[in-house]
């Protein structure tokens, strides 16, 4: 049992719900804050390293691949006809760009070599990162477990950027309570929203 819901005089499901009915201190809020942002911190931490470990190192849209795979293909072509011309290099028949065959060595060698390199390195990636993946996923439901019972955080709120404003405002002083910390925090939240869509209509307008 948290030291948070020793406060409360009945049983709690989450320290949500004591909050409410304890009247916390502000070294109380700011402890309970603190641990709840490592918590935070560390499923963050989780996350990201599972979404590195599955991220493909090229992954472009199809329209990229595509410019991309036509600027290779002329990079090719003016390579071969350098070292053709400019060096009297002599290649093999199926190099030739004019046989029949071997523009199909230069209109798939992007894709053929997109696709190794990105299954190599996930491979790689896999067997580096993947017994520290497996701990992570046992260790995760854990992690929010403990803060679903103990922190006073509700979970909708659960980013660093998010518990570290909540800490901000009380250690400025700008709040007594977590209730108005939270309304505080949904109106700069909506605030920046609005911002930020301000900002791509003035993109797309302009």
């Amino acid at each position: 049992m948290s030291y948070i819901e020793e406060k409360c005089d009945t049983p709690m499901e989450s320290n949500e719900e004591c909050e409410q009915d304890v009247e916390l201190t502000t070294s109380d809020i700011l402890d309970n804050l603190y641990w709840t942002l490592g918590l935070v911190k560390q499923i963050r931490d989780i996350e990201h390293l599972e979404a590195h470990a599955k991220r493909k190192p090229i992954d472009f849209h199809f329209i990229i691949h595509f410019i991309s795979g036509l600027f290779s293909w002329l990079f090719l072509m003016s390579v071969y006809y350098i070292l053709e011309v400019s060096y009297h290099i002599q290649f093999p028949d199926y190099l030739d760009p004019d046989g029949e065959i071997s523009a199909y060595y230069y209109v798939f060698a992007y894709p053929v070599i997109v696709f190794l390199y990105n299954r190599f390195t996930l491979l790689y990636k896999w067997m580096k990162y993947s017994s520290r993946v497996k701990q992570n996923n046992q260790l995760l439901p854990s992690i929010k477990e403990n803060l679903f019972h103990e922190s006073i955080v509700p979970s909708e709120y659960w980013s660093p950027a998010n518990v570290s404003t909540l800490i901000k405002y009380f250690e400025q002083d700008r709040v007594s309570h977590m209730g108005e910390a939270l309304n505080m925090l949904d109106e700069e939240i909506r605030h920046q929203e609005k911002m930020e869509e301000l900002e791509n209509i003035r993109r797309f307008t302009n």
